[in-house]
């Protein structure tokens, strides 16, 4: 079943400074799939210490329409990449999992080394 995210719900969601990484994102996620009204996740289905929390230097994107689920976490992941500078080890290690789950996610979101074209954020892999 695919969820939706509405722009304002995003928003919050990448405003957020994540203390507790990647696990504590699955975990706002699958609470916010479980109050959802339909397939669409809004800010009314996020924790209000999210929604309240202030700007962390992330840029307002994605501005028309709604981005799924998969979308958010390939982003999340392409972060905290970027933040370990490449380092694959410190990455994992900054969301909570190993590297080879790391591994599995990068090759799931279709993420390539350096200098090789990436699959678009919004792109959904099969």
């Amino acid at each position: 079943m695919r969820y939706q995210v509405e722009p304002e719900a995003l928003r919050a969601l990448m405003r957020y400074d994540w203390p507790g990484n990647v696990r504590e994102l699955v975990n706002v996620l699958e609470r916010a799939q479980i109050l959802a009204e339909g397939h669409v996740i809004t800010s009314d289905d996020l924790p209000e210490d999210l929604t309240a929390r202030s700007s962390t230097g992330w840029t307002e994107q994605e501005e028309g329409g709604t981005q799924n689920l998969r979308a958010l976490q390939r982003r999340h992941v392409l972060v905290v990449l970027r933040e370990a500078r490449g380092n694959k080890v410190q990455a994992a290690r900054a969301l909570g999992i190993s590297r080879r789950a790391l591994y599995r996610l990068l090759e799931k979101y279709q993420v390539h080394r350096p200098g090789e074209p990436e699959a678009p954020l919004t792109s959904s892999p099969p």
